[in-house]
């Protein structure tokens, strides 16, 4: 893969929205703990409340020794300023009941047949890695469910919770540089967070893939992206090129 003259030979990716998307989770537990009419919002909507609810640029979770726990704590009240957002009120039992379907679909994912698919092609010819921002613990789950471990090796996967740096700060990206023993010109970073994952590797003088799942419009004061896509397909024909 050539790149303005580069030749690429790494290329990292962000986990939650880029690997998979949170949405489906997201539906399920909706479903299951509001019913098949979600109380007659829009699961749309309400996904939308809900990211919003989450300020993405605060990557690290204050939650003390429990992560964990801080991780179910931060669910809960997504899910009931998500609702009152919207104006529909829920009971304290309706939020707990919420957030244990959510952690329990977040440990049970898998990736599409045509993440698979990449991936798998993508390994045979390039170094691949994982930056991810979370609790170790949370975090960790996620990624042995996806099983990245067939595509890359355990040292190149890099979880912020573990390491104690978050995106975007460059030391994260600097260290993923050296576990792969790969320069900032041979690096690829797909993600779907303009300021932690475009910014951070914009930062790093790697090449940045914005995949924009949830069709964001980007301003004047975000990252700007080399490259923007929306889909998985999209992200398969730009990588695979």
């Amino acid at each position: 893969m050539q790149v303005d003259g580069k030749t690429i030979k790494g290329i990292l990716f962000d986990v939650d929205d880029t690997l998979y998307a949170q949405k489906y989770s997201f539906i399920r537990a909706c479903v299951d703990t509001f019913g098949e009419d979600c109380l007659g919002l829009s699961v749309d909507d309400l996904f939308e409340a809900y990211y919003k609810v989450y300020d993405k640029r605060s990557a690290r979770l204050d939650a003390g020794e429990n992560a964990m726990e801080g991780m179910a704590q931060l669910h809960r009240k997504r899910i009931k300023a998500s609702m009152a957002s919207l104006g529909v009120p829920i009971t304290e039992e309706q939020m707990v009941t919420f957030q244990e379907h959510y952690l329990y679909n977040q440990s049970h994912l898998q990736l599409s047949e045509r993440m698979i698919r990449m991936l798998g092609n993508l390994s045979g010819s390039y170094r691949l890695g994982v930056i991810s921002n979370g609790a170790a613990d949370y975090q960790r789950q996620k990624i042995d469910g996806l099983a990245l471990t067939r595509f890359m090796r355990e040292e190149a996967i890099i979880i912020s919770g573990e390491v104690g740096l978050d995106k975007p700060d460059v030391g994260i990206f600097r260290l993923a540089q050296e576990k792969l023993g790969l320069d900032p010109e041979e690096l690829v970073f797909v993600g779907d967070s303009l300021y932690n994952d475009i910014g951070g590797a914009n930062q790093a003088g790697w090449t940045s893939v914005w995949i924009n799942r949830r069709n964001q419009i980007r301003t004047d004061e975000d990252a700007v992206p080399d490259f923007e896509v929306k889909t998985e397909k999209e992200l398969a024909e730009l990588l695979e090129a």
